[in-house]
């Protein structure tokens, strides 16, 4: 009888102490704001203007939802969905299609493809997210012509948990 109790109890503890890695970056991070001041992503921070950068994430459709100063005062706000959809960047109108790749515990890696819809020129990029501790890290590897060619790699920023949400800045 102790072993039966022995055995129970063995498989009960087993079963309950499930693994956090099982779930994915979008499940653990849904609904997190991360923050930053940074510098462009091309060249360097000697002389430019500060960008202030929200990134949101959540599981669901439409899983980014960012909001970028570029400089100003004033919140430009875009959100990303996992599909096809338009959008119009400076008066320019894009189809673009955004493909979740990789969605593990702390990594997240995206390909986006998007054609001006007058020019029909096409680029693309790879996004990948990592979190570290509170902090989260962003690189961008890029291409043009829609095939990524040795472009390289672009760190775009290193972002902070925020208490700002997304729908206080742009809802």
């Amino acid at each position: 009888m102790k072993k039966l109790l022995l055995l129970f109890t063995t498989l009960l503890f087993i079963s309950c102490s499930g693994d956090d890695n099982e779930i994915t970056f979008l499940e653990k991070y849904d609904g997190v704001m991360f923050q930053s001041e940074f510098c462009p992503r091309y060249g360097g921070c000697e002389n430019t203007i500060t960008q202030w950068n929200y990134i949101s994430f959540n599981n669901e459709n439409v899983f980014i939802k960012q909001a970028t100063s570029y400089g100003s005062t004033d919140l430009i706000c875009f959100q990303t969905i996992n599909g096809t959809s338009t959008e119009s960047v400076f008066d320019i109108e894009y189809e673009k299609k955004t493909d979740i790749t990789i969605n593990l515990f702390d990594e997240l890696k995206i390909k986006t493809t998007r054609r001006n819809l007058i020019s029909q020129e096409i680029d693309s990029w790879f996004t990948q997210y990592l979190v570290k501790g509170d902090s989260l890290s962003v690189e961008i590897q890029s291409s043009t012509g829609g095939s990524f060619d040795d472009i390289g790699t672009n760190f775009y920023g290193k972002l902070y948990k925020s208490l700002t949400t997304y729908k206080d800045l742009c809802e």
